[in-house]
């Protein structure tokens, strides 16, 4: 589980360095739904300060499914949401259901630029 948690992260992490994007221009928080076996993730990105639209969250699951062809299990189980970004004061949704697993931290285990909460059971 932690291996494809990571792949998640480094695949959005991707996305987002192939945009262009600066480590202090978006966030990533990733929450594991156990009774539904979905990731539930939040890319919070200062491109879409300005509301993302269809076509936005089209772009990623394009993005998504080229880079995670070969897994379309893990693909299927992500759930995404985008949100606008002005910097770490932002306060990034927390989609956390009773039962769910913060797992933003295994997400960004490659950016020690960013602080995620430890993994912590909600609910």
């Amino acid at each position: 589980m932690k291996s494809s948690l990571r792949r998640v992260g480094e695949v959005f992490r991707d996305f987002a360095d192939e945009r262009g994007w600066p480590p202090t221009d978006y966030a990533l928080r990733g929450y594991l739904n156990l009774d539904w076996g979905r990731i539930n993730v939040v890319l919070a990105a200062g491109a879409y300060n300005d509301r993302p639209t269809g076509t936005s969250y089209r772009e990623v699951f394009e993005y998504l499914d080229r880079h995670l062809a070969d897994d379309l299990s893990l693909r299927n189980a992500i759930e995404l949401f985008l949100e606008g970004y002005t910097g770490p004061e932002t306060d990034v949704s927390d989609l956390s259901g009773k039962g769910d697993l913060d797992v933003s931290d295994l997400m960004n285990l490659d950016r020690p630029d960013v602080e995620s909460p430890a993994a912590t059971r909600h609910g």
